[in-house]
């Protein structure tokens, strides 16, 4: 993979229903785009040909669904050998995992080793237990959380006890339960820390799912000598916060964490430059970037609905899905799933991709 020193990364989301975590009609939440050198976007003819696929009546500002455009456009990314990158979350899992970094910190749960910080099998193994209750029991949970109602959260706390214990989840179920002793600690410390960036940034998916994105980036450009430039389509309420995070972890000392499952995370920024955020309705690689998520997010949602996808899922999305899921160039990766198992065996039985 050569890009050529500089790139430019587009990005857009699709998905994103706010605090509704259990909305049936967006499970998923997408933060995705295309990795594109510089030699690229300053080819005059490549934008060309790009326009003549997307433009409608001469208008850019075009939401573009019809499959057989986004075909077009998949094709041409495939010749330019650029490179798709996706931060894919599904969220009623989010909600599991949350769980599971509220109640199980050591810090303000005296059962919860330190190691447990770093066990990335652990917690998705709990998580995925915890996915599987009523939705009334994550829905308690999660609106305890977002209005830091602490009454509400040890309703949430016996109730998830409880059901964990009936399901003979009864590890899992007494370590909750012992969160209950330090709730009033861990929930102010919380609500101070929800506070730092207006508009509940904190608390919204982005700010992690970017976090997410700066990683993958980070070592893809360490990985091709590559200087690499962020362009997101602008995202009013979150931009402060976002942009904030970036020059937090971008000038932060340099040093590299790793969990079990050998995921790491990169702080000290060399080869990701910047980030900065433009309309869509103006830009033609994030209108490109813009398709890219609708088709993500529309193809998860049909797989976890178990739909036909006989007359949707073309070769074309085939590649780009298995190009995501297996990635195999040394050091690097250009999609980061955070999926229940039970999406997996949905995913599973459509395409022979890995995690």
């Amino acid at each position: 993979m050569t890009f050529n020193n500089k790139s430019y990364f587009y990005c857009d989301e699709s998905g994103n229903s706010g605090s509704n975590y259990l909305d049936t009609n967006q499970p998923f939440f997408i933060l995705s785009g295309w990795l594109i050198p510089e030699k690229v976007i300053n080819d005059t003819n490549i934008t060309e040909s790009f326009k003549k696929i997307i433009f409608i009546k001469g208008n850019l500002n075009y939401k573009i669904r019809n499959l057989s455009t986004i075909n077009k456009i998949l094709d041409k990314f495939f010749e330019l050998k650029c490179l798709p990158v996706a931060v894919i979350l599904e969220k009623r899992f989010a909600i599991a995992a949350k769980v599971v970094e509220t109640f199980l910190d050591p810090e303000y749960n005296n059962k919860i080793q330190n190691s447990f910080l770093y066990d990335s099998k652990l917690k998705q193994d709990y998580a995925n237990s915890i996915y599987l209750l009523k939705n009334s029991t994550l829905e308690e949970f999660i609106n305890a959380y977002l209005t830091h109602d602490i009454a509400l959260m040890k309703l949430a706390i016996n109730d998830l006890h409880s059901e964990l214990e009936s399901k003979g989840e009864n590890e899992l179920s007494e370590l909750i339960l012992n969160a209950s002793k330090c709730i009033e600690q861990n929930f102010e410390d919380e609500k101070k820390s929800s506070n730092y960036y207006p508009y509940k940034t904190m608390q919204s998916l982005n700010l992690p799912m970017v976090v997410v994105l700066f990683n993958m980036l980070e070592l893809i450009g360490l990985n091709s000598d590559n200087s690499i430039y962020i362009v997101h389509d602008a995202i009013c309420q979150y931009q402060d916060g976002i942009l904030d995070t970036f020059n937090k972890y971008s000038k932060a000392i340099k040093g590299e964490f790793t969990f079990t499952d050998g995921t790491k995370i990169i702080t000290g920024y060399d080869f990701l430059k910047s980030i900065s955020f433009e309309s869509s309705s103006s830009n033609l690689w994030l209108q490109l970037s813009d398709t890219l998520s609708y088709l993500l997010n529309d193809t998860f949602k049909r797989i976890n609905k178990s739909k036909n996808l006989s007359t949707t899922i073309t070769n074309n999305i085939k590649k780009l899905l298995f190009l995501l899921f297996s990635f195999s160039e040394p050091g690097l990766k250009i999609c980061h799933s955070m999926f229940s198992s039970n999406f997996d065996t949905k995913i599973s039985k459509y395409f022979s991709i890995r995690k």
